[in-house]
C-alpha cells in the first residue's frame, strides 16, 4: 500500500454497500481483476466507489468553470479517498439495440462513409458515364482563376420549383433583375432586355419547369479576382441546378463544349444532371423507428430521409467499384480483404481490424443487434469502447466475458493486452480464469455474498485456483430419446436444416461457439413453436404425440409428451430502472400491499393496495426511494429516514412490523412472519435456496450484481407455478462463481426430479460436466457454422475434435 500514486490508483476506505472499509491499489498501464462471488462487492468497488468518484471530480471541474448549473463543494463521499485516479470510462451494457445495425452501435457507418469520400464514385444516373460532384464557391473560383481563360461567363441555372404561371413569371423576372438580364439559349448569349419576343419565349419555357441559364457576369478573370469570387458566390445563391462556367470566345460568345458544372449539392460535369446534398448523415446505419421484423437498405435512418429516386442514386453509387448497396451486403472479413488489395492503412480503421480481430468477421455492416448471439453481442458492444486511442485513462468493464465460449475470449485478452501497452488501465469485474490468469493485478473479494463480503481476500498477483475437473455430475438419470422433443428441419438465420431431439426430464445443454446458431435454435425457433403447441386446443392427454409441420423455419416439432407449461429466461435482463426492487420484482410486493391493505387501521384511514405503493403513495421529498441524489453522492432521505413512506402508512403495522420494516428485512427474516401466505413462502424460500438470503427485499434492482440479477430470475419464473414446464435458460452460469453454479445445478436437478424438463445454452465448463445431454454446435461461427457436430454425454462430447468442447483450459 505503500506505491506511489504515480504508478498506481489507491483506494482507501470503500464503504459503499457492503464494502467494509476497503483499501487496495490499482496497478496503472495494467490489466486488474475483481474477482469474487457474486454480491461480494465487485461492482461496488468498481463502478459505485471509483466511477462515482470519478463523476463527482468532473462535476466539481465542470462547477469550477462555471459550466454547471449547480455548485459543488469538493470532497469524497463516505470518508472515502482516492489517490492517482485518473479520468475514468465505463462501458456500460447497452440494452436498447432495437434499431441498431451492427455497423451503427460500432460507428463503423462513419468508416464507411470516410472511405466514400475518399474513394467512391457518384456516378450519374441520367447518362450513366458522367461522374457527379460537389463543390463549394471557393474552390471553383480558384479554379476557374487557373484555367487561363480570356475571358469566362459565370452563370446560374435556375428552374421553377413547383409554382404557379404567376408566381414561376415573378420568379423569372426576379431572376433577371439579380443577374445580368441574359441568358445562355442555343450556345448564344441573348440580352433579354434587347429582345421582349425571346424574353417571352423563355419565361414560358421557365413558367414549364425548364432550367434557364442566366448570366451573373462575364469578365477577365485573371484581372479581377475579386469579383470573379463575387460572382460566383452570387451564382452560387441564385441556383436551384447548379452553377455553370463558359469560356468565351473572340466574339463574346460561350465555348459550350468546355462549359464547367459545379453545385454543392453536386452535379453531372458531362450532362449537367443536378443531384442532391450527400454528407455524412447520409450513412447513418441505424434503422428508422418504423421499421419491423424486415427490413430493406432503404429503412436505414441516413437512406431513410432521401426519396425515393435519390434512394436508388444513392445505393448505385460506387465504392471500390462495387454499387454500395453490394458492398453493404459484403462481410468485414471481405471488406478488410478490399482495403489491403487498395493497399489502404488499415490503422486508420481500427474498428474494422477489431471486428475480424475478435472473431467477428464473418457478419455484416447491416446485421441488425437484434439477430446477434449472446456472446456477438458482447464483444459488438466492446468494440466501440477499444476502438478508440484513450492513453492514460482507467477504463472499466463490467463482466466483459459474458456470452463468450473460451475459444472466443482468447482473441478478447489479446486485445486487452494491446490496449493496456497503449498506456491505458484495464479494471475488469470478472471472474473469468482466462482473463485471471492473462492479467496483472488480481483484487478478489468476500469471502462470501452480501454481509458476508465486502472484504479484500486477497490482492497481488493472480493466482488461481485449480479447477476440479473430476468428470461428469453423476445424476444417475436415465432416459430416452424416444421420449423427447424433435425438431427438425431448422433453417433460421445460420442453421442449416438442423435436426435435434431433446429427452424429456432431462437437463439439456447447447453447446458451441458465439455464432454458431444457439439462440436462433432454442430462443427463434423451438420457443415460438413450443407456444403455438401450448396454444392448440384440446390437446387431450396425449394419446399420440403432438406433431406441428411446415412452420417456415422448420419441417416439424414432434412431442411425445404434453407441455402446459414453458418458460423462457434469455441473458438479457429486462429493462431495469431505479424504481425496481427485489420484492416488486419476483411478484412478492403486490401480496404485501394487499395484506396491509386488509388491516383494520388501514380500512378506517381509506388505505388501499396501492395506497402502499412507494412510487404512488411514498415520501414527497424523495418520490419511495428513501434516499436522495446530491452533488454525485447518495444519501438516506432526511424526511422518511429511508423509510420510503411517511407517518401515517408507517403506523399500520402487522405483526408489529411496517411495510417499511418488511422490505429492510432479508428473506430469512421476513419468512417465520409471511409463511402463511403461499406465494410468499415459495418466493422466500427461493431467494433462500439460490443463496440470496442476504439480499433486503426492498433493495433496488439496479444495484444487484449480474450474478444476484441472473438468479432473481430463476426466483421469478420458478415462484410463478408449481405447474410441470419446459424451462428454457439462456447462459443460467453467466456471472457466478463456481460455489454459486454448484448451486443452481443442485436446483435445476431438483426441479427436473420434479417432472419439469430444463434446455440450457451454457458455456460453462462446470455447468456442461453437470448435464445429462448435450448438443453440440461446434466451433464455428456465422455462416460457416449452423450444423450439429454431436449430441451425447459430456464424455462423448468432449472427445469429439470437432466440438466446441474440445479445447485446453488448462
Amino acid at each position: 500500500m505503500s506505491k506511489s500514486i504515480i504508478d498506481n490508483i489507491t483506494i482507501k476506505n470503500a464503504c459503499e454497500h457492503n464494502l467494509k472499509g476497503v483499501s487496495c491499489y490499482i496497478p496503472k498501464n495494467s490489466i486488474t481483476v475483481v474477482c469474487g462471488p457474486s454480491g461480494a462487492g465487485k461492482t461496488s468497488l468498481a463502478v459505485d466507489t471509483i466511477l462515482k468518484e470519478n463523476n463527482f471530480r468532473l462535476q466539481a471541474l465542470l462547477s469550477l468553470q462555471g459550466n454547471s448549473k449547480e455548485g459543488v463543494s469538493y470532497h469524497s463521499f463516505n470518508e472515502t479517498t482516492i489517490e492517482g485516479l485518473p479520468p475514468t470510462f465505463f462501458r456500460k451494457e447497452r440494452y436498447f439495440l432495437k434499431f441498431h445495425t451492427v455497423a451503427s452501435i460500432t460507428s463503423f457507418d462513419q468508416d464507411i462513409a470516410k472511405l466514400f469520400q475518399q474513394f467512391g464514385k457518384r456516378v450519374c444516373p441520367h447518362c450513366n458515364s458522367g461522374e457527379i460532384t460537389a463543390k463549394y464557391s471557393h474552390n471553383v473560383a480558384k479554379e476557374v482563376a487557373n484555367q487561363n481563360n480570356k475571358y469566362t461567363a459565370i452563370c446560374a441555372k435556375i428552374k421553377n420549383v413547383a409554382l404557379d404561371n404567376n408566381e414561376a413569371l415573378k420568379a423569372f423576372e426576379k431572376s433577371l433583375m439579380r443577374t445580368s438580364s441574359r441568358v445562355v439559349f442555343n450556345d448564344k448569349i441573348y440580352d433579354l432586355d434587347d429582345d421582349e419576343k425571346l424574353k417571352q419565349r423563355i419565361a414560358s419555357l421557365f413558367i414549364n419547369n425548364e432550367p434557364v441559364t442566366f448570366v451573373i457576369d462575364r469578365l477577365a478573370p485573371s484581372e479581377a479576382p475579386e469579383r470573379l469570387k463575387q460572382g460566383i458566390e452570387l451564382a452560387e445563391r441564385l441556383q436551384n441546378c447548379g452553377v455553370a462556367v463558359f469560356p468565351l470566345d473572340d466574339s463574346g460568345q460561350p465555348l459550350t463544349n468546355d462549359v464547367q458544372h459545379y453545385t454543392e449539392n453536386g452535379i453531372c460535369n458531362n450532362c449537367g444532371y443536378t443531384s442532391f446534398s450527400l454528407t455524412s448523415s447520409n450513412f447513418n446505419f441505424k434503422l428508422a423507428p418504423k421499421t419491423g421484423n424486415h427490413f430493406e437498405v432503404t429503412d436505414l435512418l441516413g437512406i431513410n430521409f432521401l426519396m425515393n429516386d435519390q434512394q436508388d442514386e444513392f445505393l448505385n453509387y460506387l465504392i471500390f467499384g462495387l454499387p454500395l448497396k453490394k458492398f453493404l451486403s459484403l462481410s468485414f472479413s471481405e471488406i478488410e480483404e478490399i482495403l489491403r488489395k487498395e493497399k489502404i492503412d488499415l490503422e486508420k480503421f481500427p474498428i474494422l481490424s477489431l471486428l475480424n480481430r475478435l472473431g467477428l468477421g464473418y457478419l455484416t455492416p447491416l446485421r441488425t443487434c437484434k439477430t446477434l448471439s449472446n456472446g456477438e453481442l458482447q464483444r459488438v458492444q466492446l468494440i466501440p469502447t477499444l476502438g478508440h486511442n484513450m492513453e492514460g485513462v482507467l477504463l472499466i468493464l463490467d463482466e466483459p466475458t459474458l456470452g463468450l465460449h473460451p475459444l472466443n475470449i482468447l482473441p478478447l485478452v489479446k486485445v486487452f493486452d494491446e490496449i493496456r501497452l497503449k498506456g491505458i488501465t484495464l479494471l475488469l469485474v470478472e471472474n473469468n480464469r482466462d482473463i485471471i490468469k492473462n492479467s496483472q493485478h488480481q483484487i478478489c473479494l468476500g469471502p462470501t455474498s452480501g454481509h458476508g463480503g465486502g472484504e479484500i481476500v486477497y490482492q497481488g498477483v493472480p493466482k488461481i485456483v485449480k479447477q476440479d475437473n473430476k468428470g461428469e455430475y453423476n445424476t444417475k438419470r436415465t432416459y430416452s430419446l424416444d421420449n423427447s422433443i424433435q425438431l427438425s428441419g431448422v433453417n433460421k438465420n445460420n442453421l442449416k436444416d438442423v435436426s435435434i431431439k431433446i429427452p424429456f426430464h432431462t437437463l439439456t445443454c447447447i453447446s458451441g461457439v458465439s455464432g454458431a446458431g444457439k439462440s436462433s435454435l432454442i430462443f427463434e425457433t423451438l420457443l415460438p413453436a413450443l407456444k403455438k403447441v401450448i396454444s392448440l386446443p384440446d390437446r387431450g392427454s396425449l394419446t399420440e404425440p403432438i406433431v406441428l409441420s411446415n412452420q417456415g423455419d422448420f419441417t416439424k416439432l414432434v412431442l411425445t409428451e404434453k407441455v402446459d407449461r414453458v418458460v423462457a429466461t434469455p441473458l438479457v435482463p429486462e429493462v431495469i430502472t431505479p424504481k425496481s426492487f427485489i420484492a416488486s420484482y419476483i411478484g412478492l410486493y403486490p401480496h404485501l400491499k394487499f395484506l396491509y391493505s386488509q388491516i383494520p387501521l388501514a380500512k378506517i384511514n381509506g388505505l388501499g393496495a396501492e395506497s402502499f405503493s412507494p412510487y404512488k403513495n411514498g415520501c414527497t421529498a424523495c418520490n419511495g426511494t428513501g434516499l436522495q441524489y446530491l452533488n454525485a453522492t447518495t444519501t438516506v432521505c432526511p424526511k422518511c429516514l429511508g423509510k420510503r413512506f411517511d407517518e401515517n402508512v408507517q403506523k399500520i403495522q402487522f405483526k408489529g412490523y411496517s411495510i417499511s420494516n418488511l422490505l429492510e428485512m432479508s428473506a430469512e427474516e421476513a419468512l417465520p412472519i409471511l409463511s402463511f401466505i403461499p406465494y410468499c413462502k415459495t418466493s422466500l424460500e427461493l431467494l433462500i435456496k439460490f443463496h440470496l438470503s442476504y439480499l433486503p427485499l426492498g433493495q433496488a434492482l439496479n444495484s444487484v450484481s449480474y450474478g444476484e440479477l441472473q438468479r432473481l430470475k430463476f426466483v421469478k419464473e420458478f415462484s410463478r407455478s408449481n405447474k410441470q414446464a419446459v424451462y428454457l435458460f439462456d447462459e443460467p452460469a453467466s456471472g457466478l462463481a463456481d460455489e454459486e453454479v454448484t448451486n443452481i445445478v443442485d436446483i435445476f436437478h431438483d426441479l427436473i426430479s420434479a417432472g419439469n424438463t430444463i434446455i440450457a445454452i451454457e458455456h460453462n465448463d462446470q455447468f456442461l460436466r453437470s448435464t445429462d445431454y448435450i448438443i453440440d454446435l461446434g466451433k464455428v461461427g456465422g455462416v460457416q457454422g449452423g450444423t450439429t457436430v454431436i449430441s451425447g454425454s459430456y464424455s462423448e462430447v468432449k472427445s469429439n475434435p470437432s466440438s466446441a468442447l474440445h479445447y485446453s483450459n488448462e
